[in-house]
């Protein structure tokens, strides 16, 4: 092609300007990290789950001394306890056992069974109802045919925790994984040596031309889907096609 063997390639000429496709430096994915909130001043755990089909993030955070599962799913925080009864964990002493039995961490629990008594959630039931008050209407799209509760036990079942697999509605592993999350940031309140390092590149990920051409083109795919979707709906409503 009598090109310059001087040239070190790895580039695209578009409409005669040259691309790059560049190294992005990203957080690990479905790792728990314990970071401080600077608008808070307090500790919380994260993590940032993806699998084939969904990307979530989940936090825990400490509010009045009590522990909340925040996430974008619901409009407000939820209760440690009233989530752990959700995934069906439905015991105290069975909750405790999964976070652990050092008094440290039972008098940092100890407060959060308050939420308990004052929303009168003491079965599996009973927090699937209250999550269901919860949902943020923008972030999830319900099935008409469904009830809210229904709705609960999806978003938790397939957004919630989504790397955490959950088959045929059975919630023990996301318990246990989230329990995990609990215990990592009790440790860390306790012992702030074990707060997560951001910059710690063992933390973090490189995502190289192929991966990102690869979601370039998936994006580009799902794009491509909803529109011929969209245009067949429209197109059949309108009766053009003699069905």
């Amino acid at each position: 092609m009598k090109e310059c063997i001087y040239d070190p390639k790895g580039y695209f000429i578009l409409k005669g300007t040259e691309k790059v496709v560049l190294i992005h430096e990203q957080m690990a994915k479905n790792r728990i990290f314990v970071e401080f909130d600077s608008k808070t001043k307090t500790l919380f755990s994260s993590v940032q789950s993806k699998n084939f089909e969904t990307i979530s993030k989940t936090n825990i955070i400490v509010k009045d001394g009590k522990l909340y599962v925040k996430a974008n799913s619901f409009t407000e925080p939820i209760p440690i306890f009233i989530m752990l009864k959700a995934l069906g964990v439905e015991s105290e002493y069975d909750i405790i056992q999964l976070i652990g039995t050092e008094s440290y961490i039972i008098d940092c629990l100890s407060l959060c069974l308050q939420d308990i008594a004052h929303n009168k959630v003491y079965s599996q039931d009973l927090a699937l109802k209250y999550l269901s008050t919860k949902i943020r209407a923008s972030s999830y799209e319900s099935n008409r045919n469904k009830n809210p509760i229904e709705d609960a036990r999806d978003i938790i079942s397939t957004v919630m925790l989504a790397h955490v697999p959950c088959k045929k509605f059975e919630y023990f592993p996301k318990a246990v994984y989230l329990s995990l999350m609990v215990r990592k940031l009790l440790e860390a309140i306790k012992d702030p040596s074990k707060q997560d390092d951001k910059d710690y590149y063992g933390n973090k990920r490189l995502e190289c031309a192929g991966k990102l051409i690869g979601l370039l083109f998936e994006d580009k795919f799902k794009t491509f889907n909803s529109d011929l979707k969209k245009q067949i709906d429209k197109d059949l409503t309108r009766n053009k096609f003699n069905l």
